[in-house]
Order: C-alpha cells, then sequence, then structure tokens
C-alpha cells in the first residue's frame, strides 16, 4: 500500500514537470527575440518638409514624401490619408472611391489635415499629421 502511494506520488510528479529524457525548452532564445527591441518599439516616419504648408489660392498642392522604417530599420508601407491621391493611381481623390478624403482644397480657403501612417508587423503604429493652409481665395 506504502509502495503504491509512492508510485502514485511519482507518476503524477512526472505530469507536472519534464520527464528526464524530454528536450526542456531553451528560453535563451526566446529572450533575444523579445530583447531586439523590433517587438516593442513604434516605427520611424519621416515626412518632408515643414508640418504646416501655406499654399497661396489655386497654388497646387504637392503631396511630401514620407518613409518609414521599423524599430529594426526594415522599410515599412507608408499610407496616406486624405491627400487628394491616397493609392497614387492620379485620379484625385473628389471622383476615386477607394481615396480616403479629397485633400486641400485649393480654391478654397481653410486648414487642412493630412496624416501618414505607418505600421509594423507587431501593431506598433507611428504617425504625424500635416496641416495645409490655403489662403487668399476670394470669399
Amino acid at each position: 500500500m506504502v509502495l503504491s502511494s509512492l508510485m502514485s506520488l511519482a507518476l503524477a510528479a512526472s505530469a507536472c514537470g519534464p520527464e528526464a529524457s524530454e528536450p526542456s525548452q531553451n528560453l535563451d532564445t526566446q529572450s533575444q527575440t523579445l530583447d531586439s527591441g523590433c517587438e516593442t518599439e513604434s516605427p520611424i516616419l519621416t515626412v518632408s518638409g515643414p508640418t504646416t504648408i501655406t499654399l497661396q489660392c489655386n497654388e497646387p498642392w504637392v503631396v511630401p514624401a514620407a518613409s518609414a522604417v521599423d524599430a529594426c530599420g526594415n522599410p515599412l508601407t507608408v499610407y496616406r490619408y486624405n491627400t487628394g491621391d491616397d493609392d497614387q493611381d492620379g485620379i484625385p481623390g473628389t471622383i476615386d472611391p477607394d481615396d480616403y478624403g479629397p485633400g486641400p482644397s485649393t480654391a478654397t480657403n481653410g486648414e487642412y489635415q493630412v496624416q501618414f501612417l505607418a505600421w509594423d508587423e507587431y501593431y506598433n503604429i507611428t504617425g504625424e499629421i500635416i496641416f495645409v493652409n490655403v489662403v487668399n481665395c476670394p470669399e
């Protein structure tokens, strides 16, 4: 009876932990991946030019160049919203159904916001908003 109780305890103990013949997991490799910074750091987004642009009435709006990299330096896609031609197909946002917003109206006074976003495979996101001021249009 005592022997069978000890065997039951031994079997229960082996069910809770690895047996001597089972390989143990290498936690060093997992730690190295998490310590690299790519998973926890935000991407770096660079938009050329100033964050506030002033255009005279009917002056052409030119979308600033933008680029992004993840925390490890790998290039990322930059998404543009309310630029007037977000998918860069040459069709303006006012008539292109797959564009996100018409972009700044250079014939109407006002402040327009254009947003740039980039995210990595770990869903770390970064963004920047450019303000476009259109001035001196007849009211």
